[in-house]
């Protein structure tokens, strides 16, 4: 996770059984990992919600139809949490 710059999901909610409250609860699991790894996350879903999402765990756009352009940016720079588990003591070694 910590050598990209951008995150693409590719995935489908059909396990969620087309809960509404489990497809929302999906999409919130997704956005604090946007913010836990500081990246952008262009998710597209089958039978869920398609999003960028940015760094602080915004949805910046819904995708609504099959093709469609969508503007996300590739950010470098480390999270605290990326950081935090880079270090030696909190891998055990």
């Amino acid at each position: 996770m910590q050598s990209s710059d951008l995150i693409f999901l590719l995935t489908s909610e059909d396990f969620m059984n087309n809960s509404y409250f489990g497809i929302r609860q999906y999409l919130n699991i997704i956005r604090l990992k946007a913010i836990e790894s500081n990246r952008n996350i262009v998710k597209c879903s089958s039978g869920g919600i398609s999003a960028v999402i940015n760094e602080k765990g915004d949805v910046l756009e819904k995708v609504t139809s099959e093709f469609q352009n969508v503007n996300a940016f590739r950010i470098s720079k480390p999270s605290f949490f990326t950081e935090i588990s880079s270090f030696e003591f909190w891998r055990g070694q």
